[in-house]
């Protein structure tokens, strides 16, 4: 198993795709001391891109591995910068380290926020069964994404390596259209607003609504925070019909709609990786794309 180690320490590791196939011993031993904490044992949780647990401090450390091409194109410090987001039911920010290991030409960051107790609704993103969340706390999702749509964002949304820039919106939205052998597509978005632009229920808890990991929120197209929810609950008609109700005015728009588009090309392209969501993901990209024919 190859080592991630911070700046200047042996490795052989030039581009960390997957941080779950990586000993990153050394990297948690180095936020551990600069940030005078620990991670609890047995807790840390590995996803491809970070690292994150409960510290011994009764906060929650969130750490980061990008490339130098991602933060040259998209820079980084998402959960940082949306600590001065207002209204929006989020962790706290409290502080975070930063460093660059130039041997292996990366960078990392570690975030220290307020620990959530709630569990998250899906650990996948898709929801497969009813989570049975009351008005309550469709009513504080609905407040939360309401209060972020006009506050200021430092650019554009991310969406993996790349951002939600219109161009790459209207790449995305025609491309979906293409696949489903619809004609010719109005892709222009002109109602922009700030987004989650990760909304899925693998970012919201329950029973309390809190809406977790920021690091890539920013300005997308009006109604794409419910478009995502959306396109990861189709497998559950009832609550898909709460998604609609909720979001009726955000997912009515233009805007929505090449959203929806834009967000279906990744599925539609990968049939096998979509799986069961393929066809409910296909039929509404259908009415999104037709609707949007001109």
């Amino acid at each position: 198993m190859t080592v991630i180690d911070p700046p200047d320490g042996p490795g052989t590791v030039t581009r960390p795709d997957d941080l779950r196939e990586l000993d990153c011993a050394a990297v948690l031993v180095h936020a551990s001391h600069h940030l005078s904490l620990r991670l609890l044992p047995d807790s840390v949780v590995r996803k491809r891109r970070t690292l994150s647990g409960p510290t011994d401090r009764g906060t929650w450390l969130r750490i980061e591995c990008r490339t130098r091409r991602r933060v040259e194109t998209q820079g980084w410090g998402g959960v940082e910068s949306a600590a001065a987001l207002t209204g929006i039911a989020k962790p706290d920010w409290y502080r975070a380290l930063s460093w660059r290991d130039r041997r292996h030409d990366v960078w990392w960051r570690a975030d220290e926020t307020e620990l959530v107790d709630e569990p998250t609704i899906s650990a996948s993103g898709p929801v497969v069964t009813d989570p049975g969340l009351d008005r309550r706390w469709w009513d504080a999702l609905g407040r939360s994404l309401t209060a972020l749509a006009p506050q200021q964002a430092p650019g554009f949304a991310k969406l993996g390596a790349v951002t939600a820039s219109p161009d790459h919106i209207a790449e995305l939205a025609n491309r979906s259209a293409r696949l489903l052998g619809v004609g010719d597509v109005d892709t222009c978005v002109t109602e922009w607003v700030t987004a989650h632009a990760d909304l899925t229920w693998a970012n919201l808890t329950a029973p309390r609504c809190r809406l977790l990991d920021w690091e890539d929120w920013g300005r997308a197209p009006r109604g794409f925070d419910a478009a995502t929810l959306l396109l990861h609950t189709l497998a559950i008609p009832e609550v898909t019909e709460q998604v609609r109700h909720t979001f009726a005015a955000d997912l009515a728009t233009h805007s929505a709609k090449v959203a929806i588009l834009a967000l279906s090309a990744d599925p539609l392209s990968h049939p096998g990786y979509a799986g069961s969501l393929l066809e409910p993901v296909s039929r509404l990209a259908r009415q999104a794309a037709v609707a949007l024919s001109r």
